[in-house]
Formats: C-alpha cells, sequence, structure tokens
C-alpha cells in the first residue's frame, strides 16, 4: 500500500491489528511489525525475525512446538539471529511455518508498516534487503502488506508485487 505521509496508511494498519471487523481479511491470522524511523532497533532484521517468531508462537500453538525442537539444537537464538538473520529467518520462520502447512486451515497476514522507514543507506545487514531476499520463500498461505511511503528504493525491490496507491481526493 503507497501513499504520501499523513494520509492514514498507519490508521489502516491499526484498525486491521485490533481487530476491526471491516477491516480485517476473513481467514487470516495478522501478525504486525511496525517500522519507525527513530527507533533504530525497530530497523533491525533481527529484530523483525524475533518479533515474528514470538507473534506467530502466540498465534499457532503448533509453530511453539515446532521451535522447541529446533531450539533443543540451538540454545541462542537471538544471538543466531543477530550473527545472521537471514540463516534466521530461513530456518527458524519460513521452514517451520512450511512444515504448519497440513495443519492450518488458514492463512497468515504478515503487515509491515512503514517498510520505507526501515531503509537506510548507512545500516548493513537491512529489513528491506532480508524481506525482499526472502519473501517469495514464505509458503503460499502466507501473504504480505507492506505500507510505504512513494519511495522508488523501496519500490523497485518489491515491484514484482502488486502495488496499490492511494491518492488524496
Amino acid at each position: 500500500m503507497i501513499a504520501g505521509p499523513g494520509y492514514g496508511k498507519s490508521a489502516f494498519v491499526a484498525d486491521v491489528i485490533k481487530n476491526k471487523d471491516h477491516c480485517r481479511p476473513k481467514g487470516y491470522t495478522v501478525i504486525y511489525h511496525i517500522c519507525k524511523r527513530d527507533e533504530k532497533t525497530l530497523q533491525m532484521p533481527e529484530k523483525f525475525v524475533l518479533n515474528l517468531m514470538q507473534r506467530i508462537s502466540c498465534s499457532y500453538q503448533r509453530y511453539q512446538k515446532l521451535l522447541e525442537e529446533v531450539d533443543t539444537q540451538w540454545t541462542d537464538i537471538k544471538g543466531v539471529c543477530i550473527y545472521d538473520p537471514y540463516y534466521c529467518l530461513d530456518n527458524f520462520v519460513i521452514h517451520q511455518l512450511n512444515e504448519l502447512k497440513s495443519v492450518l486451515g488458514h492463512k497468515l497476514l504478515i503487515i509491515v508498516d512503514g517498510i520505507d522507514q526501515c531503509y537506510s543507506s548507512q545500516m548493513g545487514v537491512q529489513l528491506v534487503s532480508l524481506l525482499q531476499a526472502r519473501y517469495t520463500k514464505f509458503p503460499s498461505w502466507v501473504r504480505f502488506l507492506f505500507t510505504t511511503r512513494n519511495d522508488s528504493s523501496i519500490l523497485e525491490q518489491f515491484s514484482d508485487l502488486d502495488h496499490f496507491h492511494l491518492f488524496p481526493r
């Protein structure tokens, strides 16, 4: 979802997160990550992955059990995620969600609000780069909604996704 500042992208996301019936897509569990330019920790890819893991665990008990089995091999998942967020996302999120596919009867929507605010040329590994490299690896029952300002550097990285532009009247 692409729109200018102050258009209401984050307000829409807040309504979806708060479970407002007129906004929440039917049959979806919604998990979210909010990016903020002035909060560097929210821009870190490892924080995104750890946040995703925690939220999925709260929504899917089976995922939590799968993660506990993996956790016996990795005593410091947080350390692994800091060291290599790509590995962490692949093994602790994507692979585990693929294991869940036959168990679940509904879909997962992952919202990243303000993805343009998680993009900085001064950072090393970036959340935007991580998502761009991995979102196609998620199971087909997982969908993404990214909100952003009209930023060509972001839009180019996700050019194969459907773009919904919101224009002022």
